[in-house]
């Protein structure tokens, strides 16, 4: 009896260990979701901004006609009024006008911390699917243990019918 109760115990330990281990990597796989739409956006500033970086130095060169962004998916030809200032977002919804040497340097910068941010978030992203992966073998192994006891338990149930002639 009382040793029924203690496997008892002992099943109900290992199904919440699992059920922990199971709530712990669906936490995991929501936040390596979330890091994968954030490198997506992490990344398209990235683009805008190399694309600005161009812009602004085919402007220096003094290209006669350039496209001008109307809309996030929409661009008009025209000539730039002054070729030497230009107007960068700062941030915070903030627009400054600089040089465009200036405006260049913004946007170096500002491409430095994307794609640091971009690297950050791609350990961030590998030392979760480690993690995630370390649980899964050790749900997979939890659960070999488990049912190499529950074969050793059946095994020694029947030894014990065989002696009792059960």
């Amino acid at each position: 009896m009382e040793k029924e109760k203690e496997e008892e115990e002992k099943r109900m330990e290992i199904q919440r260990d699992l059920q922990n281990k199971y709530a712990t990597f669906k936490t995991l796989e929501a936040n390596l979701g979330n890091l994968s739409r954030q490198k997506e956006l992490l990344l398209s500033r990235l683009i805008e901004t190399q694309n600005t970086i161009v812009s602004i130095e085919e402007m220096g060169r003094g290209s006669s006609e350039m496209l001008f962004s109307i809309g996030p998916t929409a661009y008009a030809r025209g000539k730039p009024l002054d070729k030497s200032k230009v107007v960068v977002q700062v941030g915070a919804g903030i627009a400054l006008e600089k040089t465009a040497a200036d405006a260049k340097k913004t946007l170096e910068k500002t491409k430095g911390e994307l794609e640091k941010a971009i690297e950050d978030v791609q350990k961030e992203m590998e030392r979760s699917a480690m993690v995630m992966q370390r649980l899964e073998a050790d749900v997979q192994q939890t659960l070999a243990g488990a049912m190499s006891a529950g074969r050793q338990q059946e095994a020694d149930d029947d030894k014990f019918k065989v002696i009792s002639g059960g």
